[in-house]
């Protein structure tokens, strides 16, 4: 009897032992199931789930990078703040005539620099990156709101009207709003590193105890830096993104 209970008790133990994904993939069917009875089924028409489609995912691509920058042990308040300027960049390039492609490279340039002077505040500073992005999430605003004017400038007269470079970030492929495929793609590919490659370890090692990282070999200056660049490079390309879907910059 002893041993029955025993493996019932395991048996019980192992349900409850399921990855946490399962349990939050769970609370995802339930909310999904409440929203769709209560707008009696329209939450999961297809006009709302490809606007959420074309959405969402500015948010979940910041998400990803921001993610593994906790892992490592810190965190990134100036993301609010990068975004919009690296959209006003953008615009500003565009309305030089740089052209597309270059402008898209030398944003998601800017996005990694600003990245980078979280970096170096935080850690070269030895501050908590907490209060280092909250000031530098204030400082990029003002610097916006004062270039800016805080006024809207449209995109629309700065590209052509059946541009390529749009459909690849804003278009649909089959019906399905192609940056869910960015969002999968960059997912995957920060899931490979954070999971199968030497660096992830490092992330993982760094966040849970940077002096034994150390210790180990782990160049934890480095791996911070390098999240913190990840986090800046994203919310460039976000910021594409917007200000393709929009069609519009907003300081705001």
């Amino acid at each position: 009897m002893g041993k029955v209970g025993g493996k019932m008790s395991n048996e019980k133990k192992s349900i409850f032992r399921l990855p946490v994904e399962f349990y939050t993939f769970i609370v995802l069917i339930c909310l999904l199931a409440v929203f769709s009875i209560a707008s009696n089924y329209r939450f999961l028409s297809y006009e709302n789930l490809r606007a959420l489609g074309r959405l969402l995912p500015d948010l979940g691509i910041v998400a990803l990078g921001v993610a593994m920058l906790m892992i490592a042990g810190e965190f990134d308040l100036s993301i609010s703040s990068q975004i919009p300027l690296c959209s006003f960049i953008m615009i500003q390039l565009l309305k030089l005539g740089l052209g597309e492609v270059p402008s898209f490279f030398v944003t998601l340039g800017v996005g990694a620099i600003l990245g980078l002077i979280n970096a170096m505040i935080t850690i070269k500073g030895r501050i908590p990156s907490f209060i280092t992005t909250l000031g530098t999430m204030l400082l990029w605003r003002g610097v916006l709101y004062v270039w800016s004017g805080m006024m809207p400038i449209a995109l629309r007269p700065y590209i052509p009207e059946r541009s390529i470079f749009e459909g690849i970030l804003v278009s649909d492929i089959f019906g399905v709003p192609v940056q869910i495929v960015w969002f999968a793609g960059i997912a995957l590919v920060l899931g490979f590193i954070l999971h199968r490659h030497k660096f992830g370890n490092w992330i993982y090692a760094t966040g849970d105890n940077e002096a034994a990282a150390r210790a180990m070999g782990v160049n934890t200056t480095l791996t911070k830096t390098i999240c913190f660049m990840i986090v800046g490079t994203l919310c460039g390309f976000v910021a594409i993104l917007q200000l393709y879907r929009i069609e519009s910059f907003a300081a705001t």
